[in-house]
């Protein structure tokens, strides 16, 4: 066998190893978060009319770390593996079955959907192929980029306002004025035409609103007129 048949086969056989590793870390995290769901799950709301031997499997599974002598651990502490044998039925597995699925789902969905978002923004983040290096030069690009677009963005920003106060203090400023003079205007002239009818009411409603206006200002010109030769 030739050295290129020999190295062939050799990356072939690392490649497997390090698959067979991913598989198994990824068992391995996925039982780690079981056993955490367990472990901090609400037995109260598992729908069983018992929950005695579900809250004793939880704290046994919480103090599981302390309970043997040996590695093998089949050594109890004090003997006490009488006490520790847990016989749940099948309803109550079933049961703490269906609730840790709806737990998990219910605490990892959030980061399965930003990982779903995150390999659609972001694919060459997850690209294993991707040297780190031309990564961080590619994300610098980016940011420089999107800094650009946000300065034209901001430029943009300035020349539509200017034009907004062209448009309020401009030409238009001077429109604005003579209409509100007009409006000015209008409610003086009302103002007058009103003065006039209610005027032109009292002296016609009564006969005598006439005499009594005119007597009114007879009295008013006698009294002017001695106090004109009182002062002379």
């Amino acid at each position: 066998m030739d050295c290129e048949a020999v190295r062939l086969l050799n990356a072939e056989s690392h490649e497997q190893l390090l698959k067979v590793k991913s598989e198994e870390l990824s068992n391995v995290r996925k039982l780690q978060v079981i056993v955490q769901h367990l472990k901090s799950m609400n037995c109260k709301e598992i729908p069983l009319p018992d929950h005695e031997q579900v809250e004793k499997a939880q704290k046994l599974l919480k103090i599981a770390n302390h309970l043997y002598l040996n590695d093998k651990k089949d050594d109890y502490v004090l003997d006490i593996g009488a006490m520790c044998a847990v016989n749940l039925s099948y309803s109550e597995r079933n049961a703490v079955r269906h609730q840790l699925i709806k737990d998990i789902k219910k605490k990892l969905s959030p980061i399965r959907d930003f990982g779903q978002k995150l390999r659609s923004e972001l694919p060459e983040l997850l690209d294993e192929r991707l040297d780190s290096r031309l990564l961080i030069i590619e994300l610098e690009k980016r940011r420089r980029s999107n800094l650009e677009k946000i300065v034209e963005f901001r430029q943009r920003k300035c020349q539509l306002l200017k034009m907004a106060a062209d448009l309020k203090m401009g030409p238009y400023l001077g429109n604005d004025l003579e209409l509100l003079l007009t409006q000015m205007n209008r409610d003086l002239l009302k103002a007058k035409v009103l003065r006039s009818y209610f005027i032109n009411e009292l002296l016609t409603r009564s006969e005598h609103s006439l005499k009594s206006i005119q007597e009114v200002e007879g009295y008013i010109n006698d009294a002017l007129r001695q106090m004109e030769e009182n002062v002379t």
